[in-house]
């Protein structure tokens, strides 16, 4: 793998297909070959902690820790590499001690001299492969100039200590930091940054902040079953009056943008340069709470929540679709009320409302998962012809009238079909395309009735459009919709 995958790493820890050094691979590293399998090992390690799969990791971590110990006993390594390989060592051995919860000094600083050393005597290719450890290594050493050539991690590092530059150039860089699976440097880097400058708990916690640094970062299993997710809006509410955020969200990339005159503990920040998320601390009913908005909002509110800096719920967006959602019931619904709700909505259709967000949007979430049909397919036009965002996996699994519901033909559900393929592209921001079953033929009919309210029965495609939007046409419908488009029940 030359980009770093984690769920694709996560799937290789689960199918043991991740190998582990064991005891009976150590020959094949030479009589001293510990200072090289140790280092090795904790590699190993790293990519199940990125991954998700710490506990997977257990053993390999115990015995990474045992050889990087043991190793300066079997006397030092040899020949043109030796004092590369000593560096990694002190590098990976210090590492190692942080990520079991021991923080230890004077093993950073044996790292930053070893690096030094190992520099003095590098080339340029060798210098450059040192250069991010040195780097690294002389930050936690409490060393603020770091050592070695240029570098990223150099340059993030050499920011100290304006924690604002820090955390932009973290974001700005995170592409480049994350391309390929992350090792000692970047572990570190995440250490240092999370643990020293953030006041994170521990290694893992300040390696999860990749995920709220970068939205694009691919989530793996173990994160989104701890709830971790990618909506654009979430709320936290704070464990304390939050002022521990001060320090932690510029490191992410937020620069602040006002403090409250009256109450200190009222904040907001915003990433810089891209203006891509917001943030925003207030009171609400004697407690301190984070809205967050934008790209990457559920991520960091799921890692705020992972860090103990309180709990993380949806915002109020989702809130209000939550509210707005009927759940489904034991028996039939009403015919009545079901009515109300597609009326309601298709409503605000016809007056042409903005529902891309707040509010409108929070109404057409609820609306895909609504109990009656005909409310889900109106939805669905909403999404499509307004290009809804964040609203794609929704739309995309939003259920259909089942197959020989009566009154729909054959061709009425291939065309409903083809309305959700095409809203969820849209959501999605891609362009028009279908998938199979649905046919190419019906892409452009459907389109161009997603592109505007049909207003006639040219077609059966306009007139169920036009139908499941409560649009007068000047033609009756067909008899076989008569049932469900006389605001009857139409409940599935």
């Amino acid at each position: 793998m030359n980009r770093f995958d984690p769920p694709a790493y996560a799937a290789a820890v689960r199918r043991d297909r991740f190998h582990p050094l064991t005891q009976d691979a150590l020959p094949r590293f030479g009589p001293r070959g510990l200072w090289q399998a140790g280092t090795e090992q904790l590699r190993k390690v790293l990519l199940g902690w990125w991954s998700g799969e710490e506990d997977a990791m257990a053993g390999p971590f115990a015995d990474a820790r045992r050889w990087l110990s043991a190793a300066p006993e079997c006397g030092a390594p040899w020949g043109d590499p030796a004092l590369q390989f000593a560096a990694e060592h002190r590098h990976a051995r210090a590492l190692a001690a942080l990520m079991a919860g021991e923080d230890r000094p004077a093993l950073w600083r044996e790292a930053a001299f070893a690096h030094d050393r190992a520099l003095a005597r590098a080339g340029g290719v060798g210098g450059a492969n040192l250069g991010p450890g040195a780097a690294v290594c002389a930050a936690m050493a409490g060393t603020v100039t770091p050592a070695g050539p240029p570098s990223p991690i150099a340059e993030i590092v050499g920011r100290m200590p304006d924690t604002l530059r820090i955390g932009r150039a973290l974001y700005e860089r995170r592409a480049e930091l994350l391309a390929q699976a992350p090792e000692l440097d970047v572990t570190t880097l995440f250490a240092w940054v999370g643990l020293r400058l953030g006041g994170l708990p521990d290694v893992l916690t300040a390696i999860r902040a990749a995920w709220a640094l970068d939205p694009d970062l691919p989530l793996p299993p173990a994160l989104r079953a701890a709830g971790w997710t990618d909506a654009d809006e979430a709320r936290v509410t704070l464990a304390d009056d939050g002022r521990r955020l001060d320090r932690l969200l510029p490191l992410l990339g937020l620069a602040p943008d006002r403090a409250g005159p009256d109450d200190p503990a009222l904040a907001s920040w915003t990433r810089r340069p891209d203006l891509s998320l917001e943030v925003d601390r207030h009171r609400a009913g004697g407690l301190f709470v984070l809205d967050l908005r934008g790209a990457g909002a559920g991520r960091l509110a799921a890692f705020l929540q992972s860090a103990g800096l309180g709990a993380a719920g949806p915002g109020a967006e989702a809130g209000l679709a939550d509210l707005l959602t009927v759940p489904p019931a034991a028996g039939p619904a009403s015919a009545v009320t079901a009515d109300a709700r597609w009326q309601t909505l298709t409503a605000a259709l016809a007056a042409d409302t903005d529902l891309t967000h707040g509010a409108g949007r929070a109404l057409v979430a609820a609306a895909l998962r609504d109990t009656d049909w005909r409310t889900r397919m109106a939805a669905l036009w909403a999404i499509g012809n307004q290009r809804i965002p964040g609203l794609a996996a929704e739309a995309e699994t939003a259920p259909l009238p089942p197959p020989a519901f009566p009154g729909l033909s054959a061709d009425d559900r291939r065309i409903l079909l083809a309305l959700r393929d095409l809203a969820a592209h849209r959501s999605a921001g891609l362009p028009d395309g279908l998938k199979k079953p649905t046919g190419a033929g019906v892409l452009a009919r459907i389109a161009r009735l997603l592109d505007a309210a049909p207003a006639d029965m040219s077609d059966r495609a306009s007139g169920l459009v036009a139908t499941l939007l409560r649009r007068a046409t000047t033609a009756p419908i067909p008899p076989a919709w008569t049932d469900w488009a006389a605001l009857e029940d139409g409940e599935s």
